[in-house]
Parts: structure tokens; sequence; C-alpha cells
């Protein structure tokens, strides 16, 4: 996984000006999301933490390298659920993934949905945020 931060720190154009690089942020925040949404649930699987950080990596690379996802995990292989999900959406990780997506997308409606079927109650839209960004109403707002 430390190859993937490595192609996203510098492919991302770092600004020596600035001391952290954005898409490192970004994949961070993603990645941080994702593991409290599965430990709000319960969930105490590892190799789907694993799963979710790797996730979380994959997920911005169409960013960084300006081309499509299909192609760039063609190109490298790996897990076929990992691939679905990032393309699909579908599946836990896939769900999940969507679930990061809305609330960055400041979608409460689809993301109160997808908590729901969760079997967590919608205002954890709110505390999600909170406890793993810090800052929910500068991103949400």
């Amino acid at each position: 996984m430390q190859w993937l931060m490595l192609i996203v720190y510098a492919k991302s154009g770092h600004n020596p000006d600035e001391d952290i690089n954005p898409s490192s942020i970004l994949v961070q925040n993603r990645i941080d999301l994702m593991l409290g949404i599965l430990k709000r649930m319960g969930n105490k699987d590892e190799e789907l933490a694993t799963q979710a950080r790797f996730f979380g990596l994959l997920s911005l690379l169409e960013t960084i390298f300006e081309m499509p996802l299909p192609l760039i995990l063609d190109g490298l292989g790996g897990e076929d659920v990992i691939k679905y999900a990032l393309l699909s959406q579908v599946g836990e990780l896939g769900r999940l993934y969507a679930l990061v997506l809305y609330l960055k997308q400041a979608d409460q409606e689809r993301a109160e949905k997808l908590l729901l079927a969760y079997g967590l109650p919608a205002e954890d839209v709110w505390r999600i945020l909170d406890e793993h960004l810090g800052h929910p109403e500068a991103i949400v707002h």
C-alpha cells in the first residue's frame, strides 16, 4: 500500500509552499471515513478494513493519472471484488464507497438511506463526519 501513497504524492503536483499534499489529504479522508463507518457498524473484520484502505487509495488513481479507472485497474491486476466495487459501487466495499461519495457530495438524503440500510440511524451522518474529519460544516455546507 505504501507504493500507492508514493504514486499519489508524486503524481499530484505537490506545491512546495504547502506543508501537506492535497491528494494525500483526500485519500486519508476517504480511508478515515470508510474505516469510521465500519467501526460504527461494529464490523471488526480486519481483512475488510485492509481492503477499505487499499480501496481508498485506488479510488483516487483516476484523478491522479487522468485516465479512465477501468483502464488503470486492468493494468494493476488485483482482486476482482475491489475492481467491481470501485466501478459499480456494489457489494460491501462498493456501498461503503458510495456512502463516502455521498458524504463528500453533501448528498444527505442518499447518505442517510445507505446508513439506514446498514442499520445505523440517519443522524450518524454528522457524527461520522465530525469524528473522522473533525469539521463537518466546512465540508457539507
